[in-house]
């Protein structure tokens, strides 16, 4: 009896020693929050207008994405007409291509980019089919430049490419009619009803991180703020992959590689026969249609193949 009565005192010892430290942590956790709430409200007044700008659908940011995704083919277009004579020397020689299909090469590749861009910018006004059918003749011309150019072997190009893809998808998403998906025999069916848009958006996320992934990978020299900028972007890459906190994640994408690109890719600040400005203005531009393809997933959202999506159901 007495052995037992031990027990049970050292119970209700130890039963009052954790409410003890129960009450003194109330406490503590009390007065850090009591602390930190005017930080807190600052946070969120400093969050609430970023956040607000960056998801907003009225004008002008619908305009201004669009512009960030296609101006990289309306400078490519620039670029044809007043090198075209360059471009056939480079087809003719360089990858020993006929004359004849250098140039309808070229042709091709012009209206593909100028009307694919035109119906892009001009969709407000058309509507969304004129959109959906831009987005079209950009995708046909990506793998088709890849392909001509015989840049496949590039992975500098490559990794452009792809990205440029995924933010081409994004856009295109926007413009799909919500029709549902098919469903196939022997096939489980989700308990959501999915949308041609949202297999668009889920292909263009996977394809959108590429090349935010690879800058932040980037570099030789192995230090703390490397790792901590690689780790961030692996963070970020993969809930955008994956849906999870995807606009937010991609808002902050937007602000970061806007801040890399001016300051790296600064091609307005290199002479003009500098050899090295044309591939420095091809990133600056490339970076720009990433960009806007982030911040079109921060208006548009990851759709229903997300993990934001089986949150909200």
């Amino acid at each position: 009896v007495g052995r037992w009565m031990n027990i049970r005192d050292l119970y209700v010892d130890l039963s009052c020693a954790m409410l003890a430290v129960d009450e003194v942590w109330g406490k503590v956790d009390r007065s850090v929050v009591r602390a930190t709430q005017p930080l807190h409200n600052f946070i969120v007044r400093l969050r609430l207008p970023f956040v607000l700008f960056f998801t907003n659908n009225d004008y002008p940011q619908p305009l201004i994405t669009r512009v960030l995704i296609v101006v990289v083919f309306v400078e490519d277009c620039i670029r044809l007409v007043q090198d075209h004579s360059f471009q056939l020397e480079y087809f003719t020689r360089r990858l020993h291509y006929s004359y004849s299909f250098s140039l309808l090469f070229l042709i091709v590749n012009f209206l593909l980019e100028f009307v694919g861009a035109s119906l892009v910018l001009l969709s407000g006004k058309l509507g969304r089919t004129a959109g959906a059918l831009g987005c079209a003749l950009l995708l046909v011309d990506l793998p088709l430049q890849l392909i001509v150019y015989q840049h496949f072997a590039d992975v500098t190009f490559s990794i452009g490419f792809a990205s440029l893809s995924g933010s081409v998808l994004i856009l295109l998403s926007e413009y799909l009619p919500h029709g549902r998906a098919p469903t196939h025999a022997g096939l489980p069916t989700l308990s959501r009803e999915l949308y041609a848009s949202d297999f668009a958006q889920l292909l263009g996320r996977l394809l959108l991180i590429v090349l935010f992934a690879s800058i932040m990978m980037r570099g030789e020299a192995i230090t703390m703020a490397r790792v901590v900028a690689s780790l961030t972007g692996v963070i970020l890459s993969v809930c955008v992959a994956v849906g999870f906190r995807a606009r937010m994640c991609a808002m902050i994408i937007v602000v970061a590689m806007g801040i890399a690109n001016v300051a790296v890719n600064s091609f307005w600040r290199m002479r003009e026969h500098d050899p090295r400005r044309d591939l420095v203005k091809y990133d600056f531009f490339i970076a720009c249609a990433v960009m806007g393809g982030f911040w079109m997933l921060a208006r548009v959202g990851p759709g229903s193949l997300a993990v934001d999506a089986k949150k909200d159901e």
